[in-house]
């Protein structure tokens, strides 16, 4: 029984964590009891949670979000604590994860790595979004209906309620006819072909997936023993996941690093040092109506969930890039922990931590504006 702790914790060990087909350490607290994806504990969010490494906190102050890009072959053990928190804690409210990292030996030399590799293909099921038969194309490209509207007979009502209403290039070109403005006059195969030039963009199915996660550690070399038998571990991950439908990038991309160094001063007293370093690479959706700075589009859901059904905010967002802008999230930590032993059952530890945290976002590049391609055929 621990005495100091208020609440049941739940441990995973590094030998569990070899044995999960997860990638994270947020993947593996999200399959503990009471955790949702997102390090949602208890159904607080993940701002209302503690994330500790060697007990230094790794946090957001910005927004209070965790960082948690830590390398799993890293962790020693984690443990989940879920309510009952001790008053030694603050800011926090649904629960604390609590990360001890791996130390290196003071004698030999050690080292792990796992590496995970998806072929290339789609990330969906079905037609995909680019297909000329696709709900997004098919009423502009459909000769049936294409000309005349989806409503002019040859589709059924059934077919009809499948795909976005459209009124045909043939309106869409009398009403660019008869308007004031001259620069706009298409005709109806012009108005399509105007169309299928800024439905252009393609998907990406020849990139693969993958993870790689590697560790090594053991004694500094030349001067470990002078030192306190220095030792140090260092891990790194990098990631990367083709994205459902491309958008300002085809991907998701991020690296961490980390190392931590460990001297015994004397048999009392021991001292880490560590320290982290990352960086990921999202898409950021524009507009003020999203008022968190973290709302970064990757998974799958997060992705479909930005597809309407109406077919010109569907062109803006899916076959365009204009609708998201580019962004950088970077974080760099350090920390140090003296812990002195003055006898079987006393101790006290002195500690300090940084953590540093940046927000990159920029706008897509410059739009092409070279004479680079013939929408309508010029007229000799």
């Amino acid at each position: 029984m621990q005495v100091d702790v208020a609440t049941s914790v739940t441990s995973v060990s590094s030998q569990e964590v070899e044995t999960l087909p997860l990638t994270s350490v947020t993947q593996v607290v999200g399959l503990q009891a009471g955790v949702e994806s997102g390090l949602v504990i208890r159904g607080g969010g993940a701002d209302e949670a503690l994330f500790e490494v060697d007990g230094a906190t790794l946090r957001d102050p910005r927004n209070n979000l965790p960082i948690a890009g830590i390398p799993l072959s890293a962790v020693q053990e984690i443990s989940i604590e879920r309510g009952g928190f001790n008053a030694e804690y603050g800011q926090v409210r649904s629960g604390i994860v609590n990360i001890v990292t791996k130390e290196g030996s003071n004698s030999t030399y050690s080292g792990t790595i796992t590496m995970k590799y998806s072929t290339p293909s789609p990330k969906y099921y079905g037609v995909s979004p680019y297909d000329p038969n696709s709900m997004w194309l098919r009423p502009f490209l459909d000769p049936q209906v294409a000309w005349a509207g989806t409503q002019n007979g040859a589709w059924d009502e059934f077919t009809q309620r499948q795909y976005p209403k459209f009124d045909g290039w043939n309106t869409v070109s009398a009403r660019l006819l008869s308007d004031d403005d001259p620069s706009n006059d298409l005709s109806p195969a012009g108005a399509q072909r105007l169309f299928m030039f800024q439905h252009r963009k393609r998907e990406v199915t020849d990139q693969p997936d993958y993870d790689i996660d590697a560790g090594f550690g053991g004694p500094v070399p030349l001067v470990s023993k002078r030192l306190g038998d220095l030792r140090f571990f260092a891990s790194f991950r990098n990631n990367r996941s083709m994205l459902l439908i491309p958008l300002t990038r085809d991907d998701y991309y991020d690296y961490d690093w980390s190392l931590k160094l460990t001297s015994d001063l004397t048999s009392a007293i021991k001292l880490n040092v560590s320290g982290t370093r990352g960086k990921s690479y999202n898409i950021a959706v524009n507009g003020t109506e999203q008022v968190s700075s973290t709302h970064y589009i990757q998974s799958a859901f997060q992705i479909a969930d930005q597809v309407d059904f109406f077919p010109f905010t569907t062109s803006s967002r899916i076959f365009s890039n204009s609708y998201y802008s580019l962004a950088e999230v970077k974080h760099l930590t350090a920390a140090a922990k003296l812990t002195h032993v003055l006898g079987p059952k006393t101790f006290y530890e002195a500690s300090v931590e940084h953590v540093t945290r940046s927000y990159d976002t920029a706008p897509t590049a410059l739009r092409d504006t070279s004479a680079s391609f013939e929408i309508v055929p010029a007229i000799p």
